[in-house]
């Protein structure tokens, strides 16, 4: 780190919302309708995790983990190492960390307290660039800043910002894209927002670059079961999460909040 590395509803009757005259709904049964679909929408995007697995109240994260008896544990294979509480990675994975209270993990597994208001490189990466079949078709660069705002009494991790470049050997064709998210949840509910602009972060996947014919994606998606905002470059064996720090749930917050980039060496 810090450096480089390569490698809730009111009822109404029918009686009540209806015109029998006209055997149409009225105003008001309209609007009760849109605000119970409004509703039952929320409970299911908050309700979707999974339910906490032992003393400590945490979730497992789905896909990735399971609950054995009163505790997670990684889905071996092909999960084989991490905290089933925050995040599991491969065989052949190095990852860097920031976890709420705000401390950093480098890739080397060396821990450091971090607990400063600020913007800062997490790390810098060069990995190689692969399309179908792993053949290797140019370089991967990308830059994560992570950011810790100070709010509540405490600091906590905000956003990350990520930058990547892809250099095509072959052509020299060069490709930018970078991406900020940051925010807070609420209640189990994610409230990410885009660069400047205020409100909620929506779409499900945004896609910041394909080449089809060479099967190489860059995306950026949000992932309700386990309360993560994912960015994943597969051809370029990255992948970037994070949980968002919960305003009202805090210390009971059913997932590990922070930041995890994990590398595959071997992709």
């Amino acid at each position: 780190m810090f450096g480089f590395t390569s490698c809730r509803t009111r009822c109404c009757s029918v009686k009540q919302g209806f015109d029998h005259k006209r055997q149409k709904p009225s105003l008001g049964f309209k609007m009760a309708l849109s605000t119970l679909l409004a509703l039952f929408a929320l409970i299911s995007y908050a309700t979707s995790s999974l339910p906490p697995c032992g003393p400590s109240g945490r979730q497992c994260i789905k896909g990735r983990s399971e609950c054995v008896g009163d505790n997670c544990e990684c889905i071996n294979p092909p999960y084989v190492w991490g905290d089933p509480y925050f995040m599991c990675y491969r065989k052949g994975e190095v990852a860097a960390e920031c976890r709420n209270d705000p401390s950093l993990t480098t890739f080397n597994n060396e821990t450091t307290n971090f607990p400063f208001p600020c913007r800062y490189l997490m790390t810098h990466i060069k990995q190689e660039l692969k399309g179908r079949r792993r053949k290797v078709l140019g370089e991967c660069e990308i830059k994560v800043h992570a950011f810790n705002k100070r709010g509540l009494g405490k600091v906590f991790t905000h956003g990350v910002d990520v930058a990547v470049k892809i250099k095509y050997s072959g052509t020299g064709t060069v490709i930018q894209r970078s991406v900020r998210k940051y925010g807070t949840a609420s209640d189990g509910v994610n409230n990410f927002v885009v660069s400047s602009p205020d409100g909620p972060w929506t779409p499900p996947v945004m896609i910041l670059y394909q080449d089809p014919p060479n099967k190489i994606e860059l995306k950026c998606e949000e992932n309700s079961d386990n309360n993560q905002l994912v960015l994943e470059f597969a051809a370029c064996g990255i992948r970037i999460t994070l949980v968002p720090y919960d305003i009202e749930d805090r210390i009971d917050q059913a997932q590990i909040p922070g930041l995890s980039v994990a590398v595959n060496c071997a992709h």
